[in-house]
């Protein structure tokens, strides 16, 4: 569905009835974002998904409370949901057009390792850059896949793994001039690839990697006091993720490409709820740019959140989604899909975390 008006959240506004119809532009009538339950499987009592496609499957992992026998999930869409055994630690943390899924699993030896896992099969690893763990963080819909991976007594690197190289192997992107630690986490279809380069005392900086040219920038020029982190790019180019401030809080970031320009980046915060004083960006999609991510309330509960990039407005999730259980609420978003499907986590009072997922539904009323 596209959301053709100034904004994609001010379209979820006009969809759910809370701007008249009348200023809809191009948008569709009768139409709705949707609360679906995305819990844990095989009897467990939390769930998490982190990824979404453009099928509006999902990906993530289902685990005991607190925190044990992680499964990898894959939310399907009209059918039950896969799951792996629960014999090995596994977290899946993104998921592509085909369904295929990423992320890190346990080995016999104690270590865990970046996998693949198609919609066929079970589980392949990836391998390491040398070390002995590796974890995959996301997927391109054209088989590009990054995380990172130590590469020798607990040093993580960021590597870029292609899938159409005919030997398909792991590619160190090593880190920033001066730097020790990287991690890559997000890639577009271009090959491009984003994270946060580290010193030896852990002061991190985002940074843009262009994979096939090998160009690297540092991200962090316009706030070089604070640490900054890079967490998601979409195939235009736009970048989402956050910056600390002197006062140790966090605010999410979107950084732009200046066209006439390349290689030189504006940046700007993307803002908190109305009293909030935290927020961050985990990811960019959406049928017109949207980051989502969470965002503190003006009490400092975490809400789930998107922000319409292009009209720099936030919008709290739990204020415009349709039939979510009563005492729930969507307290972080993880991922966008292509067709504005958006999946995250929230909680009932005292309760662990569910997952959920947000779906356009509906249907043409008026010709």
């Amino acid at each position: 569905m596209k959301i053709d008006s100034k904004s994609s959240l001010t379209g979820l506004a006009i969809l759910l009835g809370i701007i008249p119809i009348q200023e809809a532009y191009a948008l569709p009538y009768g139409y709705y974002y949707a609360f679906e339950d995305l819990g844990p499987v095989a009897g467990q009592m939390a769930s998490m998904p982190m990824g979404v496609n453009g099928t509006d499957t999902a990906a993530g992992v289902s685990f005991d409370y607190p925190y044990g026998n992680n499964r990898c999930v894959r939310y399907n869409v009209g059918s039950a949901p896969d799951y792996t055994n629960g014999s090995d630690y596994c977290d899946a943390n993104a998921i592509d057009r085909q369904g295929t899924v990423v992320g890190s699993t346990s080995l016999p030896s104690g270590y865990y390792e970046a996998f693949v896992w198609p919609t066929f099969g079970g589980l392949t690893t990836l391998g390491t850059l040398g070390g002995s763990w590796s974890v995959a963080e996301d997927i391109s819909d054209n088989g590009y896949i990054v995380g990172w991976s130590d590469v020798n007594y607990g040093t993580p690197h960021a590597y870029i793994y292609d899938t159409w190289l005919p030997w398909a192997t792991m590619v160190d992107l090593g880190t920033l001039p001066g730097d020790v630690y990287s991690y890559a986490n997000g890639v577009d279809n271009r090959g491009v690839v984003v994270g946060n380069s580290e010193s030896s005392t852990f002061f991190s900086r985002a940074f843009v990697l262009d994979y096939p040219g090998n160009t690297r920038i540092d991200l962090s020029t316009h706030w070089q006091w604070n640490q900054t982190y890079a967490n998601d790019i979409d195939d235009s180019g736009v970048i989402v993720g956050s910056r600390t401030t002197p006062i140790w809080s966090q605010h999410a970031v979107v950084w732009e490409e200046i066209w006439w320009s390349p290689g030189q980046y504006v940046s700007r915060d993307l803002g908190e709820l109305p009293g909030g004083s935290w927020s961050d960006a985990h990811a960019i999609g959406g049928s017109t740019p949207t980051a989502v991510g969470s965002s503190f309330d003006a009490n400092s509960v975490s809400r789930a959140v998107a922000w319409d990039v292009g009209g720099g407005t936030v919008t709290d999730l739990n204020a415009v989604a349709a039939f979510v259980p009563p005492q729930f609420t969507l307290n972080e978003a993880t991922d966008i899909g292509p067709m504005d499907a958006v999946v995250g986590w929230g909680t009932y009072p005292n309760q662990p975390p569910r997952g959920f997922r947000l779906v356009v539904r509906g249907q043409q009323l008026v010709p």
